[in-house]
């Protein structure tokens, strides 16, 4: 299966936007520990990554069900 450039485009966004390259603000917030365990996983062992790829996925599927797909 070959990717289209949207496709490629938005791998490179999602790519960008899990690894971020500028300075990030703290944020303090509590998580239950399974929640901790699923986003720590999630990002390959990185919790802030995790977090930034769920929060990306919902925010994909949100997008996906505003569009009706």
């Amino acid at each position: 299966m070959t990717m289209n450039s949207a496709e490629t485009n938005q791998d490179d966004i999602i790519e960008r936007l899990t690894y971020p390259t500028e300075a990030a603000i703290r944020r303090t917030f509590t998580i239950e520990q399974p929640f901790l365990d699923y986003v720590t996983a999630l990002g390959g062992g990185n919790a802030s990554r995790g977090l930034r790829i769920a929060i990306l996925s919902a925010a994909k599927w949100q997008a996906q069900e505003r569009a009706g797909n």
